[in-house]
């Protein structure tokens, strides 16, 4: 893999929400998993199951799973070769109901910010506020206001990523990744790239997607997505996490 080290520092978000943010990211390169250590580990024996088997039991077990939260980072290695941040937020999951944070205020127009967004895929919604203190959220301080539904939406999730594997997608390689058991799973994509998610094999989501290259003998990773930690179990999420308070008003403009 690419030898260029890139160093993320990791900000907690605080909001006013009885529950915060999933664990901070430990760590960050586009050499490999940006979070964590990968190491070997001695896991049950699968050599005795085709692999599109064990993906489809993978897949089985995440493909519905629809509550839970995360901390998503993104990158992508550009054509001059330096490592480009994409996105930064933390992402809570109930049902059609999200809620993202995002780890600094986003200028929306003028002196209005917002730092977390509410989005209901049942009635095409997007709501922002802005929590944190200083004078940055000063101006719409216990306010809400509509947001684009189309341009709020998740770059993706663990789930459309486990959702998206077909039949040739197969696993390679078992491993343990920052304490949790995983389960490479390689797709082709198109320009002789490879798609590598690695699967919880609890959840059955992944906790990191990486599209790499082979380039002389070596591979060469394009483009990082990181979901750690992804947190599921039933009751992860409560739902005035990823609810408007009915205290907020709306933000006449």
């Amino acid at each position: 893999m690419s030898l260029m080290l890139l160093t993320l520092s990791m900000l907690l978000v605080s909001c006013n929400s009885s529950s915060e943010n999933p664990a901070s990211n430990p760590g960050n390169s586009l050499t490999g998993a940006i979070v964590g250590i990968v190491e070997d580990a001695p896991l049950e024996n699968k050599e005795e199951l085709p692999y599109n088997i064990w993906v489809q039991e993978l897949k089985l077990k995440g493909k519905d799973v629809n509550e839970y939260r995360y901390a998503y980072r993104s990158q992508y290695l550009n054509s001059n070769g330096l490592i480009i941040p994409i996105s930064a937020y933390n992402v809570y999951i109930k049902g059609d109901k999200v809620r993202k944070v995002y780890l600094q205020p986003v200028k929306l127009n003028g002196a209005i910010y917002y730092d977390n967004v509410y989005l209901d895929h049942t009635k095409k919604t997007a709501f922002g506020i802005c929590v944190k203190g200083g004078i940055t959220c000063e101006e719409v301080k216990e306010k809400y206001f509509p947001l684009s539904y189309s341009e709020q939406q998740l770059d993706t999730t663990p789930v459309e990523l486990i959702n998206g594997l077909d039949r040739y997608s197969k696993s390679t390689r078992q491993m343990r990744y920052s304490n949790r058991q995983v389960t490479f799973v390689e797709s082709e994509l198109p320009d002789s790239k490879t798609e590598r998610l690695y699967v919880d094999e609890f959840f059955g989501l992944p906790l990191y997607r990486e599209v790499f290259q082979i380039i002389d003998g070596k591979e060469l990773v394009l483009e990082e997505q990181d979901f750690y930690p992804v947190i599921a179990p039933v009751g992860s999420v409560d739902i005035e996490e990823v609810t408007l308070s009915s205290k907020l008003t709306l933000l006449e403009r």
